[in-house]
């Protein structure tokens, strides 16, 4: 597996200017992504596909300019940046260990998107996550980790927030169910979150990620399941 980046810089737009008042200097533009590129299956041929065909996507959500030859609002850099595991690299949280504590046959990532505007107090980000199922070329279900009608959300949500009270402050849940916060790793279930959607206000533009280990959850685990029994009572909640 491999990082794919494209990266670009280059004068403000219009509306911008190298020396003005929202910070000046160069805009940078940086789009990370990994593929792999060995074993080249047809299953994995699907995966490489489909993430490609998703970067632009994910780019356009965080408000990034069409390409990177062109300025994107006056002084503004934007990053996408997709690392293997559980954080991303854009928050120097990524090496080879996250990479090596994915589940077998299945890629999971953490994303992050950054809309930094030159000048202000602090960028804002956003961050989920995603999880392919490679031998079914799809992005994994609920039904692919629990036993179905187990109590497996009830339990989840509280287990996540029982982590989040010992973190900081929360106001509020977020949607346990969404796949799109979620990496799954052998060392446990990630959620990847904006810390706002916790606590219902912007603050910053923060985002966190948080681990409840397999053995927690290990009542509600299938146990014909992607998440083999061996890996039920590994794991650490950092």
């Amino acid at each position: 597996m491999i990082l794919v980046r494209n990266s670009g810089e280059h004068s403000p737009g219009p509306a911008g200017d190298s020396q003005g008042a929202g910070g000046g200097g160069l805009i940078k533009l940086n789009v990370i992504y990994p593929v792999v590129i060995s074993p080249l299956t047809n299953e994995i041929k699907t995966y490489n596909n489909t993430i490609i065909g998703l970067i632009p996507r994910w780019w356009n959500d965080i408000s990034g300019p069409s390409d990177n030859s062109q300025a994107a609002d006056p002084d503004a850099d934007h990053t996408l940046s997709c690392s293997p595991g559980g954080g991303a690299e854009a928050n120097g949280r990524w090496g080879a260990q996250q990479q090596e504590m994915m589940l077998p046959g299945v890629i999971s990532m953490t994303c992050v998107g950054v809309e930094y505007y030159h000048g202000g107090r602090s960028p804002y980000s956003v961050e989920w996550g995603y999880n392919w199922l490679v031998s079914q070329q799809r992005q994994i279900k609920p039904t692919d980790v629990f036993i179905a009608n187990s109590g497996w959300l009830k339990a989840l949500t509280a287990l996540l927030n029982a982590e989040r009270q010992n973190a900081a402050p929360w106001d509020k849940t977020i949607d346990v169910a969404d796949r799109h916060h979620w990496v799954l790793g052998a060392n446990g279930l990630g959620f990847a979150y904006s810390a706002e959607e916790f606590t219902g206000y912007a603050d910053g533009g923060d985002v966190d990620f948080t681990v409840i280990p397999w053995s927690k959850l290990a009542s509600y685990l299938r146990k014909d399941g992607i998440v083999r029994q061996k890996y039920w009572t590994v794991g650490t909640s950092d």
